[in-house]
């Protein structure tokens, strides 16, 4: 308390200036009131205070030094009553209000200055509550003791004896001025203390006050007996029993108090029974009484009409919000067509809960957007704060909006009956609009969502938009067209445009033609999880952000598309050109060799062909023993190796009646293939006619299934690419997002295009088997006049050649359809005809020297066909299920196709093999035969079987998740293996090999090592999630259009090309051999 003064009391008489209205009132005086305050300036409102008829006294009547100070200060008690109503809003910001004694300016400068008064009168105004305009404390006259009781509060209290001693010093001071002073019973308790969210409900002057809604209730203790007989005496008891001393029951207590009027008017005493009407009528308002509800809260709310209330952009603003009291803004600003900024709302509530969210509406010219806080994701902690981007009205002039003055409304509301505090900020994005080349570096979270603008200049024909981030986490590269509202949530953005997953960097390329005007917006959102991501992760806990660079990266000029696509057929045109060099070069010197051999023989001289040196019968299998049987019998024909001498010579003579002559051992198969040594003329005895026919129906039936089976993939990846380009899903295909090219419907179309030189290749190799099969065509009819035994070279088969090369083409046409779309369930066409093309090759190989034990065409098909579907089994299932039955049924197979190898075909697969070996193997034993009858063959195969078993196991036991792969390379592998014993056996009975078989080898191999080398530079993975697959895009490397995988494409066909030229030209030197001296291996 201060210490009591003395003043003296004056009388006051008070009058206009007119002398028109006068007062008086009772004042005491104070040597000093406040501060001192000049007179009011003349400023720029003055105009307008004239123009009105307005004049202040302090300013025009009044000279300067009676305005130094205030000499009289008049309460609200008394300036309340000579206020007239009448005020005028100057459009500077001040407020003239009319009182009985004259005009007075109240309010905010619209600026600052250096008169005393204006800044006085800023510091008094400020916002406070009713309660406060009867304190002093609002003008600066403070209670010292208040002073230094609130100092002391502020510099905080350490614990609860500091808390307890500054409670008992307060209730000992405050009791001499006979004040009680107690705690709040929000926290009177230690308990509650603890437990802020434990409330209670205590009595309070007869109500019930509820601590946590805050509001007052009455009670009602009203008798339930209707058998009561009532009075007008206990009428006026019973509905004055209700203590509601706030008068909150009102509107319910009047209904007795009409029936007690009523009662008057009956004329009925005090203690007269009431009438059976009005008593029923009372028992029936009392047990409505007794089930109603009334409570009133016990604050004092502010305006609560959700009148707009005008700010800034760039304006932070704070309130409260509670069910019965919303809050509304209104943000004005000067709209025209250059703008190139957008508005971004941030709004925070810590206090919104999900059972009592706060809503958010936000209303422009174009849109109506809303959304609430908080922020919820499943499995995660919710988010309370949020920022949206409102959509910027310059793009969107096709609209009637006009240039000039345009508000952003904003209404904020809860479901709350308690008040929530919120926060929120309109600002001006002025970094909204991308440009090329430059890098822009953002922050986002899952609640808070980046967007930005994209015009794409008039010069590019396509750019790339890339973001990169060094941070973890799951986020959403999306691109929209120019729509309003922007769709920048999580459950929106999905449906619009092109969006895809990333972790830490990838791209979208856009064309002009991608949105319209080249327009776009770019919208980068964070997940509140890796699961859309990353296979195995956990859950998100806590709030995750992640700082991102977003690029803009000129992709492709027209010019460096059209030097890209006839760059890349120009190569394989000189690869035609190549071919057609070596094609006139081989004719020229086989009409060179030809017009020789007619000069020879006209001259009378004889031509003759060096034999091929032949091993012996008995020692066929090692090159020592073949080579000294050579040597000894070096003229050997054909009946001594099917009827070869005895080891050891007998003396004793034979006659002709004892020997059992077998007239068709040269002819019966049976004894022709199993011959320790066979030539091609022993495996060449059908008609060259039939075999050719044979194996032509290869080439046939593969074109037939082709057709088949390409049409519905064309269709089916062409679907698919629709769908990508309707949905913009792009996580539906693992594109190298960071080297692909939109053309047309393709979006990724440089990979379609570079499988170009597989067709290209495959037409030129059926070109050129078709130019051989033409030549052999033209000398058939004088090779048929020549007797078996004197045929020479390989038997010319062209059926598998042609199958060879349309298989290189449909592998170029389902590797491209492939790459339509490339993901997990379409990899099994770009696999597919790779089986095809390793088996049509191994079966080539073979028929070179076994022509009549060509396996048949249905056969070799239908054996494929369950090669495709185990590793279709292997693609979607996999696991033991699948791998297990590949290990039984290719070991199965290993093994029968190895014993049709070795015993030339004549091996039978039944029901009685079992029984056959068993007598086989017993017969061996007693023998004692222990070493096998074709040594060579035997050890090639043995070989053979242990690889493919060894690759088997070795699947089976590590299980690679590429199925389809792991596949192909046993397919591989046994090509390779045979092709290489194949040209080792050449080598080895000195046959030799041409240089033009040689080159293609040669460039076979450089071609197959720089194809592997830009294989294993991975771009995509369909293994992995797509954002783990686009961790590994790579930029292109030649001619900004290509990557490492469209040079495998390049470098594989041309491999393939030159493997194929290897086996069609591989036994040229055989050409002039006769069939009788070609060895069999």
């Amino acid at each position: 308390m201060q210490n009591p003064q003395k003043h003296s009391e004056y009388k006051i008489f008070v009058s206009d200036f007119n002398k028109n209205y006068h007062c008086t009132f009772n004042a005491f005086d104070q040597e000093k009131i406040c501060a001192e305050i000049c007179q009011i300036p003349t400023g720029f409102w003055s105009k307008e205070l004239e123009d009105n008829g307005i004049h202040l006294t302090d300013q025009e009547c009044l000279p300067s030094c009676y305005s130094s100070t205030i000499h009289l200060l008049i309460g609200a008690d008394i300036a309340g009553k000579l206020m007239t109503g009448k005020i005028l809003n100057l459009t500077c910001g001040l407020t003239a209000t009319e009182t009985l004694l004259g005009w007075t300016l109240v309010g905010r400068a619209p600026s600052s200055s250096d008169s005393i008064s204006m800044t006085v009168t800023n510091l008094l105004i400020k916002d406070c509550n009713i309660s406060d305009l009867c304190k002093l404390e609002a003008i600066g006259i403070t209670d010292p003791t208040e002073s230094k009781r609130r100092t002391e509060m502020h510099k905080g209290l350490k614990n609860m004896d500091e808390a307890d001693k500054f409670i008992a010093e307060s209730q000992t001071l405050m009791s001499l001025g006979k004040f009680n002073l107690r705690g709040w019973e929000s926290n009177a308790s230690l308990e509650i203390i603890d437990q802020p969210d434990k409330y209670q409900t205590v009595s309070l002057l007869g109500l019930n006050w509820d601590l946590k809604q805050d509001t007052l209730s009455c009670i009602i203790n009203c008798p339930k007996n209707e058998n009561l007989v009532l009075t007008k005496r206990d009428l006026l008891s019973l509905a004055q029993s209700i203590f509601d001393p706030l008068g909150i029951s009102s509107p319910v207590t009047i209904i007795p108090k009409f029936m007690l009027q009523e009662s008057w008017n009956l004329g009925l005493k005090w203690d007269d029974a009431l009438p059976e009407g009005l008593s029923k009528l009372f028992w029936n308002w009392l047990k409505a009484v007794s089930k109603a509800v009334i409570e009133a809260p016990n604050r004092l709310d502010p305006a609560c009409a959700c009148e707009p209330q005008p700010k800034k952009l760039n304006e932070s603003v704070s309130g409260r919000v509670a069910s019965s009291c919303p809050q509304c803004f209104v943000f004005t600003y000067d709209f025209n067509f250059t703008q190139d900024w957008a508005a971004r709302l941030c709004v925070m509530s810590v206090q919104a809960s999900v059972h009592a969210p706060m809503f958010v509406v936000v209303r422009e010219s174009l849109n109506v957007m809303s959304f609430q806080l908080p922020i919820l994701f499943p499995g995660v902690s919710p988010y309370y704060d949020t920022c949206r981007t409102l959509c910027p009205l310059a793009n969107y002039n096709e609209t009637t909006i006009s240039p000039g003055p345009q508000n952003i409304s904003i209404e904020i509301s809860t479901s709350s009956n308690i008040f929530l505090d919120f926060d929120f900020l309109l600002s001006q994005e002025t970094g909204f609009i991308l440009t090329k080349d430059s890098e822009v570096n953002v922050t986002i979270t899952p609640s808070k969502p980046w967007v930005m603008q994209y015009s794409m200049e008039e010069s590019l024909r396509a750019v790339r938009i890339e973001a990169t981030s060094d941070d973890p986490g799951c986020m959403v590269l999306a691109i929209q067209d120019i729509v309003c509202p922007i769709h920048d949530s999580l459950e929106l953005v999905e449906p619009q445009g092109y969006y895809q997953t990333l972790l830490h960097r990838s791209g979208i390329s856009i064309s002009k033609k991608t949105f319209n005007k080249g327009q776009q917006y770019v919208i980068l959102m964070l997940k509140p999880t890796d699961t859309s991501c990353l296979e195995e992760s956990n859950s998100g806990y806590g709030n995750r952000e992640k700082q991102v660079t977003l690029q803009v990266v000129p992709a492709i000029t027209d010019a460096e598309y059209y030097e890209a696509v006839f760059g890349a057929f120009g190569f394989y045109v000189l690869i035609y050109i190549f071919s057609f060099i070596i094609c006139i070069f081989l004719f020229v010197r086989r009409r060179r060799n030809t017009g020789e051999s007619q000069n020879v023989s006209s001259s009378g001289g004889i031509s003759t062909i060096t034999d091929v040196e032949n091993p012996s019968v008995h020692n066929y299998g090692t090159s020592s023993e073949s080579e000294s049987a050579s040597e000894q019998s070096p003229t050997r024909s054909l009946r001594d190796f099917t009827n070869p001498p005895p080891l050891n010579p007998s003396p004793v003579s034979f006659d002709e009646t004892d020997i059992d002559k077998l007239p068709d051992a040269e002819v019966d198969k049976n004894i022709v293939r199993t011959k320790t040594v066979l030539f091609v003329s022993d495996l060449a005895r059908k008609k060259e006619k039939y075999l050719s026919d044979r194996t032509k129906v290869y080439s046939w039936n593969l074109l037939t299934i082709a057709i088949f089976y390409g049409l519905p993939v064309v269709q089916l990846v062409y679907i698919n690419q629709r769908i990508v380009n309707m949905t913009g899903n792009q996580d539906l295909c693992y594109y190298n997002f960071l080297c692909s090219h939109q053309v047309g419907v393709f979006s990724d179309f440089n990979h379609v295009y570079s499988n170009i030189g597989y067709v290209m290749l495959g037409i030129l190799f059926l070109l050129l088997v078709g130019r051989r099969d033409a030549m052999d065509s033209y000398y058939e009819a004088e090779r048929r006049k020549l007797p078996p035994t004197e045929m020479t070279g390989i038997p010319r088969h062209y059926g598998l050649m042609y199958a060879m090369g349309w298989a290189l083409i449909m592998e170029g046409v389902l590797s491209a359809s492939y790459h339509v779309c490339p993901n997990r369930a379409n990899f099994q066409f770009d696999t597919a005809f790779m089986y095809v093309i390793a088996t049509v090759c191994m079966l080539k190989l073979y028929q070179s020297r076994h022509p009549d034990i060509a396996v048949k065409s249905h056969v070799t098909w239908m054996v494929l066909s369950v090669v495709i579907i185990i590793g279709f089994g292997g693609v979607v299932k996999g696991g033991l299920l699948v791998w297990i039955p590949f290990f039984l049924a290719h070991s199965a197979v290993t093994f029968v196709v190895s014993a049709k190898i070795y015993y030339m075909g004549r091996c039978k697969i039944d029901r009685w093999i079992w029984k056959r070996m068993y007598h086989s193997i017993k017969i061996d034993i007693a023998a004692r035969s222990f070493q096998p009858v074709y040594r060579g063959r035997f050890i090639m195969l043995s070989i053979a079987v242990l690889l493919n078993f060894s690759l088997d196991l070795f699947g089976l036991i590590s299980q690679p998740p590429n199925f389809g792969a792991f596949l192909l390379s046993v397919f591989i592998a046994n090509l390779m293996m045979y092709l290489i014993y194949y040209s080792m056996m050449k080598i080895r009975y000195k046959e030799g090999i041409r240089w033009i078989p040689a080159m293609y080898m040669v460039l076979s191999f450089i071609c197959w090592g720089a194809a592997l080398v830009f294989f294993l530079a991975k771009n995509t993975s369909w293994q992995v999630t797509p954002a783990e697959s686009r961790e590994r895009n790579k930029h292109c490397i030649i001619l900004n259009f290509f990557d490492h995988h469209d040079v495998w494409h390049f470098l594989s066909s041309c491999a393939l090309f030159f493997s194929f030229m290897v086996l069609f030209t591989l036994d040229d030197d055989l050409e002039n051999t006769p069939r009788s001296k070609i060895i069999v291996f």
